[in-house]
């Protein structure tokens, strides 16, 4: 007899006073991806150099699951609103999903990258 264990996949809620938005970084969500953005190892390096990019990637393919209307767009926008909690919630949805596409590596480089654009970030506001 086989057996499988599953983890549930958790949406990451996007709330605002009007709508609402869930995002669920599952199989799916790695299909649009990879149709639309081309092989994920190569999403997962240019996430080292371009994160926010790669966040409203995993972002609009998460939401598109379920709203079909959504677009790439649209990703960017809540991005720019939610910023880096909200990259950091939807890149560590993905490596759940798929597992650590980079490796260890990977990790370190992303985050520190991530880290010197939000301190850019700070010093231009």
């Amino acid at each position: 007899m086989a057996k499988i264990t599953c983890k549930r996949v958790e949406p990451i809620i996007i709330d605002f006073e009007d709508e609402t938005f869930e995002c669920f970084i599952n199989v799916d969500a790695l299909i649009i991806l990879n149709d639309e953005f081309g092989n994920l190892v190569s999403l997962s390096n240019e996430a080292i150099k371009n994160p926010y990019d790669v966040g409203a990637k995993l972002l609009y393919a998460g939401i598109k699951t379920n709203r079909r209307d959504f677009t790439l767009d649209d990703a960017k926008l809540l991005v720019c609103n939610c910023g880096s909690q909200l990259i950091n919630l939807v890149t560590d949805a993905f490596v759940r999903c798929c597992g650590n596409v980079g490796g260890e590596e990977f990790t370190k480089k992303y985050i520190a990258e991530l880290e010197r654009m939000i301190d850019q970030n700070k010093k231009e506001v």
